[in-house]
């Protein structure tokens, strides 16, 4: 068997950012968390990530920010959008910055992990 990815969840809820964890936990992958954007960054610069669960709304450095940034730093890394504020524009600018994908909170988790299987495929 191979060795899992490396998955980093962004997200300024505690509570969500831990049961995104878990989800991906329980499937096996490797994950780490961070609190906000600019954290986010910091990981990403520091460690290599296979793919980013990222909130589009946090204080300081939004979701749309950090892809940016990321996808400078580390252009082969998947990221996947996570919002309860969805709208068209959020949806355009994600394709346009090479999103895998742009998921609806509440996600399920066969959602998730759905959409993390195809991102790392």
């Amino acid at each position: 068997m191979t060795a899992k990815a490396t998955i980093l969840v962004v997200d300024d809820e505690p509570v969500e950012r831990q049961s995104l964890m878990d989800i991906l936990r329980l499937e096996g992958y490797h994950v780490t968390a961070a609190a906000n954007g600019e954290a986010a960054v910091d990981h990403v610069r520091l460690n290599p990530v296979d793919l980013i669960l990222l909130d589009l709304r946090m204080p300081g450095m939004n979701g749309l920010e950090v892809v940016k940034v990321v996808s400078r730093l580390s252009p082969d890394t998947e990221i996947i959008l996570l919002t309860a504020y969805g709208s068209m524009e959020t949806a355009i600018e994600a394709l346009r910055n090479r999103v895998h994908d742009y998921l609806l909170k509440p996600a399920s988790p066969t959602q998730i992990i759905e959409s993390v299987t195809r991102g790392l495929a």
